[in-house]
């Protein structure tokens, strides 16, 4: 079931995580031998991407500003450890500085759909450094490509608002006035749900998220049974991605060890697959809002920053 993200900090965001296709196989060329000038040194030292991420835009709005589109990379595995996510999370949500190149070589990317690979580009700062000079590869999955669509038109949504709270300032609304706005759940007639329930004809319903429920954590050890000439490997991510264009994925890979000769599989690793370390969470939720706290003054930081502080909790 699909968890939306709604970040109000004078903005209201919507995030929601889609499966995308599996990669074809192929043997790795060889490479060419590295430069051993200083420059490649350099180079070297640096962190540079070596899996593809998932571009997502948001768009959102502050108080003296129109609406804004904003581009993120979710990194995954070491790019993501690069970046500075936390101790055993899985994912990073960066920006990315030279998208104009990005959104240049591609006019039909997919947001939550298209993955990115940049040969080259450096992780930094919280950022994914793309230059004109890095070749850049996207897949998109021919699933998403088929059924492509804004959002989700039909079912049921659990939504999750997150109230972002910093240590110089929070929204005036308390969580219980922020339910009422965006689920009616005082007596308020119009809200983001009867708007949304009433737009579909009530083919879309919307359903306060609670705080409790089961988890799982794939094992961040396990590298991959394979590696793809793009350098990328075939781990958990890639488990998940493929499994929705096939879900013979596991049975026909799953056992296969990891290329670290430690003894992992993905039946073992992934939970996609059955394995990881599966949890529990108990959230303080009240009526579909949670309380967001960072460790960060919003008068200092960029509205781009405080997304991904935010997305990172």
């Amino acid at each position: 079931m699909e968890l939306h993200l709604f970040l109000l900090l004078a903005c209201l965001l919507v995030a929601s995580h889609q499966s995308f296709a599996r990669l074809t196989f192929r043997q790795i060329q060889e490479s060419s031998n590295p430069s051993t000038n200083d420059a490649g040194r350099e180079t070297e030292e640096k962190n540079v991407q070596v899996a593809p991420c998932l571009l997502i835009s948001y768009r959102y709005e502050l108080q003296t500003e129109e609406d804004k589109l904003v581009w993120k990379c979710r990194l995954s595995g070491s790019d993501a450890q690069n970046a500075g996510v936390k101790f055993n999370g899985n994912h990073a949500y960066v920006d990315i500085k030279g998208i104009e190149f990005v959104l240049n070589a591609n006019h039909n990317i997919m947001s939550h759909h298209t993955t990115l690979f940049a040969e080259g580009a450096v992780i930094e700062d919280h950022l994914l450094h793309i230059s004109p000079f890095n070749e850049l590869h996207f897949h998109t999955p021919a699933t998403a490509i088929r059924r492509r669509r804004l959002a989700t038109t039909s079912g049921n949504l659990d939504v999750l608002v997150a109230r972002v709270v910093t240590t110089d300032s929070q929204p005036t609304a308390m969580r219980a006035e922020m339910s009422d706005a965006i689920f009616g759940t005082d007596g308020d007639l119009v809200n983001l749900k009867s708007q949304i329930e009433g737009c579909s004809d009530g083919k879309l319903t919307i359903t306060p998220a609670t705080g409790t429920g089961s988890s799982c954590e794939d094992n961040p050890s396990y590298l991959g049974f394979f590696q793809f000439e793009s350098g990328a490997y075939a781990n958990c991510d890639y488990f998940s991605r493929s499994n929705e264009d096939n879900p013979d994925i596991c049975a026909n890979f799953g056992d296969r060890l990891d290329l670290d000769n430690d003894g992992d599989t993905a039946n073992g690793s992934c939970c996609v697959c059955g394995g990881g370390t599966p949890g529990s969470y108990d959230v303080d939720v009240v009526d579909g809002v949670v309380n967001v706290n960072l460790n960060a003054l919003a008068s200092t930081e960029t509205a781009n920053n405080l997304q991904e502080l935010a997305l990172n909790e």
